[in-house]
């Protein structure tokens, strides 16, 4: 019997069980073939293919095997290895999205070298390599076979050590991402260490235990000479640790210049995260745009990477030299937790007969533009409509927006509920979700609103075309039209075309990642 083995990893290698294929198809293997194929989906009558297998069978595979083919993985080597089996190893390559890296064909060098392995570095050699096994006679596992192991070892966890620095982790779109994305990366086998200017914030509590959480915090003292002094030290001493310790590196906080430093010291392999139209942040002002960007000296980094299409396109008619080191890669969503949350029990209730709308979001009126919710409200009061909408979040403009509220005598349809940690229970309660910013990047509430079925009424941001007419209206950047969607969704509901498949969007997003990532 001939065992197979492709490990656990999330991407395919398709292009090995092929190959064992035409080898079954020439005659050249002619025994049973056992394979563990992890992720890569294969259908062949020759073979025993299982996804994974447990490791008191797997082993009893390895012992009964007459040799192993498996690919570039030191676990699977090193399996084959101290069983005294002969072992074929094949690397898997990231230009055929096999891998995040090209790490497996230094691994099988090294193995191969030693003379542990017969390692080719081509799929197409698997026939010789297979002829050639008779003749080939293995070194034995010995004390020094685990210092080669342990040198391998070292060199997949320095290529897998990654860092991203940001402001805070305070509540907030970005870094609800931002948490989402680190610990699904620790989970998949990234050791992940995330940068701070300041350590506070409460989503501090929902990274995985195993994240290294450091801070990097500039001086702000008045004296303009302390001031410098002190944060040249820091600077020197924060490249003298961390300079070019990582495999990657990515600000994921753009508004954030510390971040920008730390991220560009902390790896050649450095990458800006954009979550935002910063054009029309700027107010269409192409000198504002370069300024920002230029000053978190965008051109030193990598890659950059924006959440959206419509953020993308912006910066490259500020900067169209940038286009090939341009990436559009939206957020994940931890789908299942936001399902979880909602079931969390909350003293508001609905009132019979009453439609709620949720609106989630900072209160920043020149981004969100929440006085056009409030509008709105106005003129579905006087229609005699009966609706509640609720506001989740806090800002410099709360004030504002309780003042008009207030003055237009909204308090029984307007109600103010603060910052909340877990928000939803909320969008269990309503009916339907508004946004009315006047630019985002790919806003975390639509993805939470396709995630809990719920319509959304949104302004033109980002890609909005992913909710037109499939879950939900999409309007104008103005009162009137927000309005009239709103008055349709009071008359005639919206029935949701399209249920999102969270989890394979969040595999796209992965794959996407890790080739980022490299």
């Amino acid at each position: 019997m001939v065992l197979v083995t492709l490990g656990t990893q999330n991407n395919s290698f398709h292009r090995l069980l092929e190959e064992v294929q035409k080898c079954i198809d020439n005659k050249v293997i002619d025994e049973e073939v056992v394979v563990q194929a992890g992720a890569t989906r294969f259908k062949s009558k020759d073979m025993k293919i299982f996804k994974l297998v447990p490791t008191e069978e797997l082993n009893k595979y390895v012992e009964e095997a007459s040799y192993i083919i498996t690919h570039g993985g030191v676990g699977s080597i090193v399996t084959g290895i101290k069983a005294g089996k002969k072992v074929i190893a094949v690397p898997r390559y990231h230009k055929f999205s096999e891998h995040i890296n090209d790490h497996q064909m230094q691994i099988i060098e090294t193995f191969d070298g030693q003379g542990f392995i017969k390692g080719i570095q081509r799929v197409e050699d698997l026939e010789k390599a297979i002829k050639e096994l008779p003749d080939f006679k293995p070194e034995k596992f010995t004390s020094n076979t685990q210092n080669v192991i342990n040198i391998v070892g070292d060199y997949i966890d320095n290529n897998k050590k990654i860092l991203f620095a940001a402001h805070s982790l305070d509540i907030g779109g970005i870094e609800t991402a931002l948490v989402t994305l680190v610990n699904k990366l620790q989970n998949i086998g990234y050791s992940v260490t995330v940068a701070l200017e300041k350590k506070q914030g409460i989503f501090l509590k929902e990274l995985d235990k195993n994240i290294k959480v450091i801070e990097y915090r500039p001086n702000n003292n008045k004296n303009k000479l302390i001031r410098k002094t002190i944060n040249l030290m820091k600077r020197i001493r924060f490249i003298l640790k961390y300079k070019n310790k990582f495999s990657f590196s990515a600000c994921f906080a753009t508004y954030s210049i510390p971040a920008s430093f730390v991220s560009r010291m902390a790896s050649k392999n450095s990458c800006l995260w954009g979550h935002a139209d910063y054009l029309t942040l700027h107010e269409g002002s192409v000198e504002k745009t370069r300024e920002f960007f230029e000053k978190r000296e965008y051109d030193k980094f990598k890659n950059i990477v924006f959440v959206s299409n419509e953020g993308k396109e912006s910066f490259l008619k500020v900067f169209p030299n940038a286009k090939d080191k341009t990436i559009v890669c939206n957020n994940l969503i931890n789908g299942n937790k936001i399902l979880n949350l909602q079931n969390e029990e909350i003293d508001l209730k609905r009132e019979s007969n009453c439609k709620v709308f949720v609106n989630v979001g900072r209160h920043d009126e020149k981004q969100k533009r929440l006085t056009r919710i409030i509008e709105s409200a106005k003129k579905l009061k006087k229609d005699n409509y009966n609706f509640k909408i609720l506001f989740i979040g806090s800002g410099q403009d709360t004030k504002l927006y309780k003042d008009m509220v207030k003055k237009e005598k909204l308090d029984k349809y307007i109600i103010f509920l603060g910052k909340k940690e877990n928000p939803y229970p909320y969008y269990k309660l309503s009916d339907c979700v508004i946004l009315t910013s006047d630019y985002e990047g790919y806003p975390v509430v639509l993805l939470e609103s396709f995630v809990l079925n719920k319509p959304i009424i949104t302004t033109k941001v980002s890609d909005y075309s992913e909710v037109e007419g499939k879950h939900g209206f999409v309007t104008e950047k103005d009162t009137n039209d927000i309005y009239d969607k709103m008055k349709k969704f009071l008359d005639e509901g919206f029935e949701i075309k399209e249920k999102f498949d969270y989890e394979k969007y969040n595999e796209e997003i992965i794959r996407k990642i890790q080739n980022i990532i490299g």
